[in-house]
């Protein structure tokens, strides 16, 4: 078994100070309009809300995707926590502002999820 480098305990006490800001994820919701086109709307994930969470620009980092789609990441989000089952297709709100997920990152500590995002305008 690894040993964390990390006491959890510490940074509960820390938390404040690390994740000032509160996130909450948000999952896409696709149905039809009556003349077939696709309408996308937003639900909160309920399991996924109120995250502790601290938000950094990024200044815009281009990241090459496998279809060779460039995103350009404006900011990047770190959550307090471990959260293996966000998806890029999700976005996550943070005081208002909406970011769309283009890559969650797990921390190999088990301590935090980091969210390259873009501000969805």
């Amino acid at each position: 078994m690894m040993s964390r480098l990390i006491s959890p305990k510490l940074m509960q006490a820390l938390q404040q100070d690390f994740f000032p800001l509160l996130c909450s994820i948000q999952k896409p919701v696709k149905s039809q309009s009556t003349s077939g086109q696709e309408i996308k709307t937003w639900t909160d994930m309920p399991a996924l809300g109120n995250i502790p969470c601290r938000v950094k620009a990024t200044g815009g980092d281009e990241k090459r995707l496998p279809n060779e789609i460039y995103a350009i990441t404006t900011h990047r989000i770190a959550l307090a926590g471990v959260f293996a089952e966000l998806k890029s297709e999700m976005r996550a709100v943070v005081n208002g502002t909406v970011y769309d997920i283009l890559l969650p990152e797990v921390d190999s500590e088990g301590f935090a999820t980091y969210l390259n995002v873009r501000v969805v305008k």
